[in-house]
């Protein structure tokens, strides 16, 4: 756009309006474009890539099967616009206006579109792999059934529409989920960064691979799903229930899983560090290999669990229930067991290493089986103090 062109423009306060043809022209002179009214016209087929667009309005323009790709467009309307088969590939979009816009078969791959909204609108045949989405409002519009490498940020997703979606390595974060829908949704390495799930329709939900940090997941029902090598980190899933759930290679650090169930489950190599499972229900899982350190178990029901190998270094496993475990060669290296229930439990080369056992129930568990304090690393353990204190080395 010209010097001039802009200078009349700001001193009408007012849009030029322009034809197809004066647009066309004005396009091939300059790739500065500011206050270009053309609503209303007709767009279909024109090449209009790689140019800046500055508050122009495409209101109710047929833009059908153009190209407005590697494109700036700031504050410009597509208010009511027709864009199916549009190009928008690795265009940026800056509070952009599309109320009412039909997107058809738009492609946005790459795209960068932030601080708008899509309210109740059809993207379900939208190509938008690859584009980042930042301060939207999406509140109940309808997303495509395959979704690859997408970013939606900082946005609001109340009642958006993703169910029977496959979403593949998309992240979704500090984002509004509230009453989301990803019925029969299957995620395969995402990422979830505080999502509030609290009421998000999620039946029949397949997570693979994913990372779900700081999302808030209480009292959700879970039994019987798939959700193998997902990373639940610091996440907040009190009285959640995984009866007979798929949860291998499953990462659950630092997560508050009060009173959640796991029973029945297959936790193969699941890490529970730091985790809150207070009164927790781990009745006839399968943990080999599982790590519970510096874990919160009291009161926790680990009945009839199959835990060889497992850690539970510096756990608190105050009034716990393992009756019947399998523990061979799990480790209790400064665990409090503080009137924990061993009872029938197998314990075979357990180690017990200065575990606290004020009250602990070994009837049945040959606690012979088991190895106690390892003089070695008492005095390793112990010599920092002694040093201190001027004993010898």
């Amino acid at each position: 756009m010209t010097s001039m062109r802009r200078q009349i423009a700001d001193a009408v306060s007012k849009p030029a309006k322009m034809s197809r043809e004066e647009l066309v022209a004005e396009h091939k002179g300059t790739q500065m474009m500011y206050r270009i009214d053309v609503a209303g016209e007709d767009l279909r087929g024109l090449d209009l890539s790689h140019a800046m667009w500055e508050e122009c309005s495409f209101a109710g323009a047929d833009l059908r099967g153009a190209s407005i790709a590697s494109s700036i467009f700031n504050t410009c309307s597509f208010a009511g616009a027709k864009l199916d088969g549009a190009d928008a590939t690795s265009s940026i979009f800056n509070t952009p206006d599309f109320t009412g816009t039909r997107f058809g078969k738009a492609r946005l791959p790459s795209a960068n579109v932030q601080n708008c909204t899509i309210r109740q609108a059809d993207l379900g045949d939208v190509f938008m792999d690859g584009a980042i989405f930042d301060r939207m409002d999406f509140g109940g519009t309808r997303f495509p059934r395959v979704l690859k490498r997408c970013a939606i940020v900082n946005s609001l997703l109340v009642e958006t529409r993703l169910s029977g979606c496959r979403l593949e390595r998309c992240a979704i974060m500090k984002s509004d989920t509230r009453r989301i829908d990803l019925t029969g949704a299957e995620l395969l390495q995402c990422l979830l960064v505080k999502a509030d799930l609290t009421a998000a329709a999620l039946q029949g939900v397949k997570l693979n691979r994913c990372n779900i940090v700081d999302a808030v997941l209480p009292d959700r029902n879970f039994d019987g799903h798939d959700f193998t090598m997902t990373q639940f980190i610091k996440a907040k899933m009190p009285r959640t229930t995984f009866r007979n759930a798929v949860l291998k290679n499953c990462n659950f650090q630092e997560s508050d899983l009060n009173h959640t169930d796991f029973s029945g489950a297959q936790i193969q190599n699941g890490l529970f560090n730091a985790a809150n499972l207070t009164g927790a229900r781990l009745v006839d899982c399968r943990i080999p290999n599982g790590s519970f350190a510096a874990a919160n178990l009291a009161q926790a029901d680990l009945h009839g669990a199959e835990l060889p190998h497992a850690v539970f270094t510096k756990a608190q496993l105050v009034a716990a229930s393992l009756r019947n475990a399998a523990l061979s060669y799990a480790i209790f290296m400064h665990a409090d067991l503080t009137d924990a229930d061993f009872g029938g439990a197998t314990v075979t080369q357990a180690k017990l290493h200065r575990a606290i056992e004020d009250g602990t129930n070994w009837r049945g568990a040959n606690r012979s089986d088991a190895r106690g304090d390892d003089e070695g690393l008492k005095r390793a353990e112990d010599w920092p103090t002694a040093r201190k204190a001027g004993a010898p080395a």
